[in-house]
């Protein structure tokens, strides 16, 4: 029931976020499994009340969900929708999930205790038997004793051996025995008494057999709960896969685990390794699908096991959507993994790959939000952030930072003229002549409109002036669109990071001195804070 609600959650999430129609399939999934398994939890309904109002809190929970989010989300354009709608939308998703979730946790309990219950009334009905036993023994004795003024002298001592041998089982002592002497009556009654202990003891190693079961299975039952309040709590990848192996390892009771993540649809790469310590990336080589039982695993979409010369080694593959996404992997386990312990590797692969699932669409999801979608360079959102961490890392630390502002000559001029189509593939072939030269340290964005921007770390205003004048004659001699306009060229502003100054006083600045390089005649460079010698005449073409 839970998979078919977090399958239903993660697609409409996943459906909002992206606009992909594809992940709707796993909506109209998740939505079939809570049919099936609504009616499933009905027809365990046995006239509890306390597990029925349970059971009908998390119905209703579930409608909730259901009926406030789920059927309205599946219905929303994503298009439609900017970061706030859709901010508030998952917002309102978190809030009715997690009323279901709590209520399912209390149904679990529920379970629990109705277990426990059952187990009492057990014992309970072994104790009345065992008193019915000795209720029998004690008319049996009745019965010797109306014999006794015939034989005393013959049953005395076998009768007082048998009693204390009573008294004996009635503190507790189930490994008391009769001496088996006197009469055939009491012998036999001795034996009973044996056979009755015998009873006894088996039904005590039995309760204990079970109740160490449910022990576990409750510890195991906490672990994968522990684990999917860790997973809901990140979106961080790595921080998932720590998470997964910590719990693996301890269901399993192994040396080490690994977690494996699909790249390419072909080529597992191992993201952690729970010998090393957090953070650190193992050093081992990739592994293609069908190699090893990582591979088998990954191809087969199923639980490999192998016996090696360390023990037992395990693949559980991670299935989001309907496909792979990655392999944990358990070596060194001390003996076969159980069908407890396969199932619960199954629901820990289960929630982590709708973990890791989720933070892979919202890694994609913040990449894309940084892209400007017309010349693939990082967009003015991204500049923001990181003029501020690296204007604060500059005065910090004492090193130099430079920011180069260039905007299209005649822009305007060549959009009216020529068609806006040909001024957005200008405008991609100026990014991509930018991005080429460059310094793999500096970074270039697209400012807004035929404006761009250039960030030069480690960049002194000299450099930066000398940078900004290289890309200048090379917009200038070797664009490869020279329209009937004239060449395609840009003016450039210069600024220098100084002390106090914050990263909106550096853009203030590099635009002031774009706008000097404008007012001079265009298709020049001008340094923020003081004239420009590097000039250049415009070409005639």
């Amino acid at each position: 029931l839970h998979e078919g609600m977090l399958n239903q959650q993660t697609g409409l999430r996943a459906w909002l976020s992206t606009g992909d129609e594809r992940f709707l399939a796993s909506v109209a999934l998740g939505r079939r499994q809570v049919e099936t398994q609504n009616d499933r939890l009905v027809d365990l309904l046995q006239g509890d009340a306390k597990v029925d109002r349970d059971v009908l809190d998390l119905r209703l929970d579930e409608e909730a969900w259901l009926e406030g989010w789920a059927e309205g989300a599946a219905l929303v354009d994503p298009d439609q929708l900017d970061a706030v709608a859709l901010g508030a939308l998952l917002a309102e998703d978190e809030r009715l999930f997690a009323a279901y979730r709590r209520t399912q946790v209390d149904l679990n309990a529920s379970f629990s205790a109705r277990r426990d219950q059952a187990l009492d009334q057990e014992r309970a009905s072994l104790v009345v038997g065992a008193g019915a036993e000795v209720v029998l023994c004690a008319a049996l004795l009745v019965f010797a004793q109306r014999r006794r003024r015939r034989m005393e002298s013959s049953l005395v001592a076998p009768f007082a051996d048998l009693r204390n041998t009573m008294h004996r089982m009635a503190e507790g002592d189930l490994t008391a025995r009769p001496n088996g002497q006197g009469p055939q009556e009491i012998r036999e009654i001795g034996s009973g008494l044996v056979e009755m202990a015998e009873a006894l003891v088996k039904e005590q190693e039995r309760l204990s057999r079970r109740e160490s079961e449910h022990e576990h299975d409750a510890g195991r039952l906490r672990e994968i709960l522990g684990l999917a309040r860790d997973l809901a709590g990140t979106l961080c990848v790595r921080t998932i896969a720590e998470s997964l192996a910590a719990t693996a390892g301890r269901a399993c009771r192994c040396d080490q685990v690994l977690v494996w993540l699909l790249d390419d649809g072909s080529t597992l790469t191992a993201l952690h390794d729970s010998r090393l310590p957090p953070g650190s990336t193992p050093s081992l080589a990739p592994v293609t699908l069908g190699g090893g039982v990582v591979g088998e695993a990954a191809r087969d979409a199923r639980i490999v096991s192998r016996i090696e010369d360390e023990g037992v080694a395990l693949a559980v593959p991670l299935v989001a959507g309907g496909r792979v996404i990655g392999v944990i992997e358990m070596l060194g386990c001390d003996e076969a993994v159980g069908p407890t312990a396969m199932a619960m590797l199954e629901s820990l692969a289960l929630h982590a790959a709708g973990a890791v699932e989720n933070a892979r669409l919202h890694d994609q999801a913040e990449e894309l939000s940084q892209l400007d979608g017309l010349t693939g360079l990082l967009n003015r959102r991204r500049l923001d952030a990181d003029l501020e961490l690296e204007c604060d890392r500059s005065l910090r630390y004492g090193r130099p930072l430079a920011f180069i502002l260039l905007d299209l000559d005649h822009f305007k001029q060549l959009n009216d003229e020529l068609g806006h189509q040909h001024g957005d593939d200008v405008l991609r072939q100026v990014a991509e002549l930018l991005a080429g030269a460059v310094r793999s340290s500096d970074t270039v964005y697209r400012y807004g409109g035929e404006e761009l921007a250039v960030l030069v770390r480690e960049g002194s205003a000299d450099s930066a002036t000398e940078l900004a004048e290289r890309l200048r004659r090379l917009f200038e001699t070797n664009f490869v669109d020279r329209t009937a306009l004239g060449p395609v060229t840009a003016s450039f502003g210069v600024a220098a990071l100084a002390d106090g100054w914050s990263a909106s006083d550096l853009v203030a600045a590099a635009d002031g001195a774009l706008y000097e390089a404008k007012r001079g005649g265009r298709n020049q460079v001008a340094l923020a804070g003081a004239p420009l010698a590097l000039t250049a005449s415009p070409v005639q073409v």
